[in-house]
């Protein structure tokens, strides 16, 4: 395997990687969501569970659920924490399969497949890039509503979802700190 991409290459697509909340109505390509759904599959696997099963919501289900979401700070807003979720082109729902997730470490299994899950989502997210995509992570929702309202069954355990499509806004940069403000070396002071 050769190293065409540099790590300035990369460091740049990981910085493309931002929350968008507005996206032109275009659908993208069923080839180019397959992509990216590769990458998400790709993630870290504590034990190689893999604990993921993931449903891409039709736009009937996404006007269904939008009143079960909650604002970015976590509080109820009588369904109108975040409406722009019913226009995303493309919207999926990843869940943690409860028994995969608890097989070999039991309850500390959530937590520990939950990290996984967000490796496996920051794939997704850096091919999107590539792929010139926008996306945005969703965890504020009410758990239990969305689902009762997607009839899940009771062992998939919604964890989170992504929205992706053509960003229809400028993108914005959040500051970052920079590697000598976060890191320590041989002591933390």
């Amino acid at each position: 395997m050769t190293n065409e991409l540099s790590a300035e290459m990369l460091i740049d697509l990981m910085n493309e990687v931002v929350n968008v909340r507005s996206f032109k109505k275009e659908h993208i390509q069923k080839e180019d969501l397959r992509d990216l759904l590769e990458a998400f599959r790709h993630g870290a696997s504590t034990a190689n569970q893999q604990p993921w099963e993931i449903l891409v919501l039709n736009d009937e289900q996404k006007e269904k659920i939008a009143d079960s979401m909650l604002d970015p700070f976590y509080n109820e807003t009588n369904g109108q924490a975040q409406p722009w979720i019913k226009d995303v082109p493309t919207l999926i729902l990843i869940t943690l399969e409860e028994r995969r997730t608890k097989a070999r470490f039991g309850d500390f299994g959530l937590h520990i497949n939950g990290q996984d899950t967000f490796t496996a989502i920051q794939n997704l997210r850096i091919m999107a890039s590539v792929k010139g995509l926008s996306t945005a992570v969703i965890r504020e929702f009410k758990q239990k509503e969305i689902s009762e309202i997607l009839q899940l069954p009771r062992t998939f355990i919604p964890f989170a979802m992504v929205a992706i499509g053509y960003a229809n806004e400028e993108k914005e940069y959040p500051p970052r700190l920079s590697v000598e403000e976060i890191v320590h070396w041989g002591e933390m002071s």
